[in-house]
This record gives structure tokens, C-alpha cells and sequence, in this order.
């Protein structure tokens, strides 16, 4: 699920800007608040870092992050609108009890388990008596997933040519500008992200292992170990979830 959302471009996140900020502006969220703002909502995050989102230059995933602050304004935005934060299990209790509240809730969600949840997301999520809950993919605990995303991004970023090669053909694309980069980076991700799974994860090895990219290392430094993981988990203000064994 956090793959499919990686290649949307510049363009439709500008374009979609423009539109919720319409529809913010001219009062129409406010009448349709009613018939479309259902029970609540679900968070769906991925990084929290510092300067999170905010990145200058090559950086293709930059959607995937936001700032400790922000997490924290947010967080204060909704309480302030009248949600109620709670847990992924009290929602799922409210959804199938048919409890109604007089309050809309709000479910904080991050995906795959990475070490900044722990390290900046948690002591905001702390800080506002703020239930969240991290889905975990195992073999990302291990270290041993192809973050493919991540690893194309280190793969463009670190050299000024990349050599690849794609239904039999081979490319070599120039990427020693940050405007290169950026065309390297629509060239190549979404072919990639389209592939078959164990394929990807092979045409991705292959590209890391020709171009200085150590595939096991990326995901080890991004990735919480299972000591943090439980570390987590022991805190009654955190729910451990599934994201499949691979992601």
C-alpha cells in the first residue's frame, strides 16, 4: 500500500493542493462536512524526522515525511476540532459495535517500521496523550527488505551515471545534474513500481549491487530492531500491527 502512493508526481500533488484549497476557501468543506465527513479518519504516515518533507534538490520521497512538529500541530488541530484520538482498536470497536459518539475520531497510523517512529514520532505521540499504532513488515525489522524506493532514490543520488536495462534494452542515463536526477527518477520509477513483485526486488538488487548500494544496510539504518520494536510495544500508548512479511 505505502509503494502505490510513491510515484505520484509534482504535478498531481500541485494540482491537488489547489483543489482541496478551493474547496477549503470557498466554504464548500463546511456544507459537505455532513454528507462526506463520515465517522472519522485514519492517518495513514510513514516518517517523522527533523526537516522532514522540507528537503531541497533530488529528494523523490520527501511525501513520505513530516516533522516532528508538524506531527505535533496536527495532533493538537484535530483535538481542537472536537476528534477524539483513539486507538486503532477502539475504532475498530466503535465500527463494529455501532457505537456513535457525539465526537468524530482520529486514528494515527505509520507504516512499516522504521527507527524514527520510535525515536521522534513516539515522544510526540507521548507528549499528546495521543494513541498510535505502527505496522511492522518483519523482514523489514531484519534488514533484509529491498526497500526499492529508497534504493533507487541512493542509487541516483550517489552517481552521475546510471547504467540499467529494461525489457532487454539498455539505458544509460546521465544523472550528475539534480535536474538529471529528477529525469532519471520519472524514467525509472514507474516502470519499476509496475513490475511484479520478486522481479522488482531482483531488477533492484542488481541496480544496487552495480552502482556502490548497499541494499541490506539502507534498510538496516531506517528500520526499528525488534528490541526497539518491543520497546515500543510496551507502552500502552502504542499497538504493534501487520504490513505483510515483505511489504
Amino acid at each position: 500500500a505505502a509503494s502505490r502512493c510513491l510515484i505520484s508526481t509534482m504535478s498531481k500533488s500541485a494540482i491537488l493542493k489547489v483543489g482541496f484549497e478551493a474547496i477549503y476557501r470557498s466554504g464548500a468543506a463546511k456544507l459537505m462536512s455532513p454528507l462526506w465527513g463520515g465517522q472519522g479518519v485514519i492517518f495513514c504516515l510513514h516518517h517523522v524526522l527533523p526537516g522532514g518533507g522540507m528537503q531541497q534538490g533530488f529528494a523523490p520521497n520527501t511525501h513520505l515525511e513530516i516533522t516532528p512538529e508538524f506531527l505535533g500541530k496536527l495532533i493538537l488541530l484535530v483535538k481542537s476540532k472536537g476528534y477524539d484520538t483513539i486507538s486503532i482498536s477502539e475504532m475498530a470497536d466503535r465500527l463494529q459495535r455501532g457505537t456513535m459518539s457525539k465526537n468524530r475520531f482520529a486514528v494515527f497510523t505509520l507504516d512499516d517500521g522504521y527507527k524514527d517512529n520510535l525515536v521522534h514520532a513516539m515522544p510526540v505521540f507521548k507528549q499528546y496523550d495521543c494513541p498510535f499504532t505502527v505496522y511492522v513488515a518483519p523482514r523489514i525489522a531484519d534488514g533484509t527488505c529491498e526497500l526499492w524506493w529508497r534504493i533507487l532514490e541512493a542509487v541516483i543520488a550517489k552517481n552521475s551515471l546510471v547504467k540499467t536495462r529494461f525489457a532487454g534494452q539498455e539505458q544509460n542515463l546521465e544523472t550528475a545534474t539534480t535536474e538529471q536526477k529528477w529525469d532519471a527518477w520519472k524514467k525509472l520509477a514507474p516502470p519499476l513500481q509496475a513490475m511484479p513483485e520478486y522481479a522488482q526486488r531482483d531488477w533492484v538488487k542488481r541496480l544496487a549491487e552495480n552502482h556502490g548500494v548497499d541494499v541490506d544496510a539502507l534498510c538496516r539504518t531506517a528500520a526499528m530492531t525488534w528490541d526497539e520494536i518491543r520497546l515500543m510495544a510496551r507502552d500502552p500508548i502504542a499497538t504493534i500491527g501487520a504490513h505483510t512479511l515483505n511489504h
